[in-house]
């Protein structure tokens, strides 16, 4: 079975390096997929000088995100003594029933990392953190949602015996965070990141505008998405049949998909759907810009993919069809068009 979630993946993303030049005259041979004109199959709206304000809110959630990603990915955080909103909170805790006095069954848990302020434990519990110093002790008091998934803990409360352990804190911008980050200087880092989330503000903008729209699909690219969606249903239910196997359990396919994916069957789709249209949309601009690639560019972006995921060339070329790697390289002379010929305010 190919990698179904990694295929996705690749059309979904926006590839954040781009190499090799601009437009080129003429088009490639003969492409593994959409070996046709595809501007008759997709209305293209305005592509060709996006304009990106820096100011909006779009602009600076994506800012916010990539830089606490890379600060995360570098371990670059900067240690604190008391818990503020947003810091992650190492901790380790155990939880009793008020109504028993027992600890319950994933009421423990040592050297948990715990993001204040993200919602990922009951309500309350994060917000009754906030304060506490490194080395001290919290009774947090809870109660549990009466819809919560555990039938025997629904509605009931919770004392939580609470140590802190370490906090740590998403420092401010500066010169010596970005060389932490990996780069030379501030100056170089803030180029790079503008690159990524221009890149993500133009695939969001683009797949959000009404005035892209798909005139028809062309039936193969269809039946071949509808067929990947079918595929992974199929890996879900045969999952789910496993696990209640061996735990006896009744879990459907669907509840197996969200634990996979985090995604209901119905959002599931929705996700193939877009991932077809941002390929029809990709294909389309390439080819009302009259663009080709060449073997170089082609072989390169393999062995970008194949540094990505640990692996050789040979790995990557065996484990994805033709056309998804065609499709990243085609993705990335089409973003690398529309970057460089966007408007930034």
């Amino acid at each position: 079975m190919k990698k179904v979630i990694s295929i996705l993946a690749i059309i979904l993303c926006v590839v954040t390096c781009f190499a090799g030049c601009g437009k080129k005259n003429g088009k490639s041979g003969k492409r593994a997929a959409y070996n046709y004109d595809m501007t008759k199959y997709i209305t293209l709206g305005k592509y060709d000088g996006i304009e990106i304000d820096t100011s909006s809110e779009l602009y600076k959630n994506y800012h916010k995100s990539f830089y606490e990603g890379d600060v995360a990915n570098k371990n670059a955080y900067t240690t604190v003594d008391v818990i503020a909103k947003g810091d992650i909170a190492n901790i380790d805790y155990s939880g009793k029933l008020v109504s028993t006095g027992k600890v319950f069954d994933g009421g423990t848990a040592e050297k948990q990392d715990l993001a204040i302020g993200s919602g990922s434990f009951i309500d309350g519990f994060e917000d009754q953190l906030i304060g506490a110093k490194v080395g001290s002790t919290v009774v947090v008091k809870v109660t549990f949602p009466k819809d919560y998934g555990a039938k025997d803990l629904a509605g009931k409360r919770a004392d939580f015996t609470v140590k802190v352990n370490s906090v740590k804190r998403v420092p401010e911008l500066s010169e010596a965070v970005a060389v932490k980050l990996g780069f030379k200087s501030l100056k170089e880092y803030n180029k790079d990141l503008q690159g990524r989330i221009v890149e993500n503000v133009i695939y969001e903008t683009i797949l959000d505008s009404k005035d892209f729209v798909v005139k028809t699909y062309p039936k193969e690219e269809k039946a071949k998405y509808d067929a990947m969606y079918t595929d992974y249903m199929s890996y879900a239910e045969q999952q789910a049949a496993a696990y209640n196997a061996q735990y006896q359990t009744q879990l459907k396919a669907d509840d197996m998909l969200y634990y996979m994916t985090g995604m209901t069957s119905t959002q599931f789709k929705e996700y193939y759907d877009s991932a077809l249209k941002s390929e029809l949309i990709f294909y389309a601009i390439f080819d009302a810009e009259n663009m080709r690639y060449t073997t170089e560019e082609y072989e390169a972006d393999i062995a970008e993919m194949a540094a990505a995921d640990g692996t050789t060339a040979e790995e990557v070329k065996a484990n994805y069809e033709e056309w998804v790697l065609e499709s990243n390289t085609i993705k990335k002379a089409a973003m690398r068009f529309m970057v460089e010929n966007a408007v930034i305010k």
